[in-house]
């Protein structure tokens, strides 16, 4: 094969890579959306029943306390996967990004790299401003994180003022507390996006096992 043939090869190569690059960061965009709403409806139902729990006034319902430490653990543990997959989206995004602003000179000139330039103050209200939508979620997801270990923080100590040295009726406690703590290192250590190491292998039939 001649070097022209290899040449318009390549080039088509790199023109589909830049347009699945384009496909893919889309894709990435609306995951991403559609992950931050995901875990609102979870969130949200979470508030709505610690805020139950603890208003709650009848006498009938016993360990309000407990029930209330259970819930900001799931709330915790919900929040914590919401920011860690907010930077994991991120992550990707930025990844495609690069690869777009690596191929796009060769096909639509650099589109990418043009933005304007907006000197527009933070505090000018009615005025656009360049913040980023990404980083701004990520903060929020990390701001309802904090505002759950304060409310789960605030059942322990609740729940450790009332009880005794006896766990009885006190079980779900140091269960959860141990299961949150369990859960928190598995995601912060073990959720990191890495090659699957699957003992697995790709087996190809022959003409003649098809047939």
């Amino acid at each position: 094969m001649c070097q022209p043939e290899l040449r318009d090869i390549e080039k088509e190569k790199r023109r589909l890579a830049f347009e699945k690059a384009h496909e893919i960061r889309k894709f990435e965009i609306e995951l991403y959306w559609k992950r931050t709403t995901y875990f609102w409806a979870f969130i949200a139902f979470s508030f709505g029943a610690y805020i139950a729990v603890v208003s709650s006034e009848s006498k009938e319902f016993t360990n309000r306390e407990n029930y209330a430490f259970v819930i900001t653990c799931i709330g915790f543990i919900f929040s914590l996967s919401w920011y860690l997959v907010n930077r994991a989206s991120k992550h990707w995004q930025t990844n495609w990004e690069v690869i777009i602003d690596d191929l796009e000179d060769e096909f639509t000139g650099d589109l990418m790299k043009r933005h304007i330039e907006n000197n527009n103050k933070w505090y000018e209200l009615t005025l656009s401003y360049r913040y980023s939508v990404s980083r701004i979620n990520q903060i929020v997801s990390l701001f309802i994180t904090i505002v759950w270990v304060i409310l789960m923080c605030f059942s322990g100590y609740q729940i450790l003022s009332i009880s005794t040295l006896s766990l009885s009726g006190n079980w779900m406690f140091p269960i959860f507390f141990i299961v949150t703590i369990a859960f928190f290192v598995i995601l912060v250590k073990w959720g990191k996006s890495e090659k699957p190491k699957e003992k697995v292998t790709l087996n190809r039939k022959s003409s003649k096992e098809c047939c």
